[in-house]
């Protein structure tokens, strides 16, 4: 866009066409659209092919989860996010326009489709920490609970000053 003024009017000029002052901001505005399409798409067998973003996923891991039933779709969907990506989940949301590799897009579309199946988060990821240790985790093994950990903390309390502590599971 340049804009060229005289004494006594301004004339706009786009790609070497004169433009009426009416349609500069509609110009402006496509010109913007195209180019975040063009920074977030790609070509790929004569398609169009738009890249996600790291936002966008979020939210549609999390819209997928709640129209599951899943209780803590918010929480869980940040959880999946940062599994996927390896990165916490505040620099995930101030990164958030950032596109995320189609493989990883493919790989959390697998993962959301069998946590909406209401299999366990645990599973999906394999590990989980409990009482700040990271225990390996598979279908066959109990999946530690935070409400475990706190039960382990109100024993610890009533334990403290005795000698021995035997516990049964």
């Amino acid at each position: 866009i340049k804009t060229q003024t005289c004494a006594h009017k301004s004339q706009t000029y786009f790609k070497g066409r004169l433009i009426e002052r009416e349609s500069v901001k509609n110009l402006i505005s496509r010109s913007v659209s195209e180019r975040d399409a063009q920074t977030h798409s790609g070509q790929s067998g004569g398609r169009r092919v738009v890249t996600m973003t790291r936002r966008t996923l979020y939210q549609t891991i999390r819209q997928r989860l709640q129209a599951a039933g899943i209780e803590d779709a918010g929480i869980e969907s940040g959880f999946l996010l940062e599994f996927l990506l390896g990165k916490p989940l505040p620099q995930l949301f101030m990164d958030g326009e950032l596109p995320v590799p189609e493989a990883i897009v493919m790989q959390a579309e697998t993962l959301c489709q069998r946590r909406a199946a209401h299999y366990p988060l645990q599973y999906l990821f394999g590990s989980w920490e409990f009482y700040g240790l990271s225990f390996e985790i598979g279908e066959g093994v109990l999946i530690p609970r935070a409400d475990t950990e706190t039960l382990v903390d109100i024993v610890c309390k009533l334990r403290i000053g005795q000698s021995q502590t035997r516990l049964l599971d």
